[in-house]
């Protein structure tokens, strides 16, 4: 569900969380605020799931790393 619910910034978004790179450059480079990138990805997995998946720091939980490795690979 939370995978439909994703676009594929949001998706590459997760990515690039994934492997440490930088967030705020990514969100740069696609015209979005990082803020609003993240809360778009955070309000989806709250809908989804019911829960966030990462912090104000722009940090996945650690709790959810392994489930979103899943939904990036797939």
């Amino acid at each position: 569900e939370l995978k439909q619910a994703l676009n594929s910034v949001e998706l590459q978004a997760l990515g690039i969380l994934l492997d440490g790179a930088d967030f705020k450059s990514f969100a740069d480079s696609q015209g979005v605020m990082v803020e609003v990138l993240a809360d778009g990805i955070n309000e989806k997995a709250m809908d989804a799931i019911g829960d966030g998946l990462m912090d104000e720091e722009f940090v996945l939980y650690e709790d959810y790393i392994e489930e979103v490795r899943k939904l990036v690979e797939e």
